[in-house]
């Protein structure tokens, strides 16, 4: 049985190794390199920062999804938002609820931290259901990134 929580401290290297499957799985090695390091760091910023939550989904004691969010402003309006900085689910488990499961329990915390506006982004490596999803639960599509080494 799944559940859907806020992570804690004992998750870091399950969610650590989600992220490292994540990064394989987009087109980012191309132009940036893994960094463990920061990795961990930055996981440590999101469990211990008030305006960043860190969510997983357990299936026991095994990590198979995570997601990170942080509160920022928005550039074009003094408005609040919350911005997704990663979402991935281990494969077997995609299709079973659980992303839209993260998706309204960062609804909820955006909320309640005074977010207007929820951004989440979408790999064009991701599969032509994933948008749909986000679509079917309120989201519009507003841009795509590009990316380019320097």
């Amino acid at each position: 049985m799944i559940e859907i929580r806020k992570a804690e401290w004992r998750d870091l290297p399950g969610i650590a190794t989600l992220i490292r499957m994540h990064y394989d799985s987009t087109g980012f090695p191309q132009e940036l390199a893994f960094d463990a390091d920061v990795v961990q760091s930055s996981l440590i910023g999101l469990l211990t920062d008030p305006n960043c939550i860190l969510l997983v989904v357990a299936d026991g004691e095994s990590i198979v999804g995570t997601m990170g969010l942080v509160i920022t402003p928005t550039f074009f309006t003094a408005a609040v938002g919350a911005r997704e900085l990663f979402l991935y689910i281990k494969p077997e488990y995609r299709g079973k609820s659980a992303g839209v499961g993260m998706i309204r329990m960062a609804e909820d915390w955006a909320r309640s931290h005074g977010a207007h506006v929820i951004i989440i982004g979408n790999h064009p490596l991701s599969p032509p259901h994933v948008a749909t999803t986000y679509e079917r639960h309120g989201y519009r599509e507003a841009q795509t990134d590009f990316i380019k080494r320097l």
